[in-house]
């Protein structure tokens, strides 16, 4: 359900002297998934709030990665790194003129009432602008190289790395 996709939580189930790799493990696959979910209503332009749940995911995994980077395939987790960073980086302007755009309100009762209508050509080509990015945005996650990422995140997600360490969490 896509409406429901963006509301998904948050809770990875960890267990006491689980392994550290299993725990990143688990919680990545959690991320991905909700990235998965929120990825067709990105694609939908249903609500700017699937873009952001995507990119809140996304940035998770990139900080997941670098923390447990001790417990995970090294070359493998470098590769994705690079890719996710890309990724939140073409992703970045369009959030930026949704948050532009949400705040219309905001910027429009700052200023006298006789002074907002001034702001109505600036907010136009903010919708343009939107629009192209959306575009770009759209492009990106249709294709077959965001298709071929997630297809072997998901592939290394489900990947044995129990050779990876031996730390295991504690409490």
């Amino acid at each position: 359900n896509v409406v429901a996709a963006r509301f998904l939580k948050f809770k990875p189930m960890l267990k006491k002297n689980q392994a550290s790799w299993k725990a990143a493990q688990n919680i990545l696959q959690i991320l991905n998934r909700t990235m998965q979910a929120n990825r067709e209503g990105v694609l939908k332009d249903i609500d700017t709030e699937f873009l952001h749940c995507f990119r809140l995911a996304l940035r998770r995994t990139r900080t997941l990665l670098e923390h447990f980077k001790a417990v995970l395939p090294g070359a493998e987790v470098d590769r994705f790194k690079v890719e996710f960073k890309s990724l939140q980086r073409a992703t970045n302007r369009l959030r930026d003129l949704d948050v532009y755009l949400l705040n219309r309100p905001v910027y429009e009762d700052a200023l006298p009432m006789s002074m907002r209508a001034g702001l109505a050509p600036f907010f136009e080509q903010l919708s343009k602008s939107r629009s192209d990015e959306f575009d770009h945005v759209r492009r990106l996650f249709s294709s077959t190289e965001f298709a071929g990422l997630m297809k072997r995140w998901d592939a290394f997600l489900h990947t044995d790395w129990q050779g990876q360490g031996n730390l295991t969490l504690q409490n």
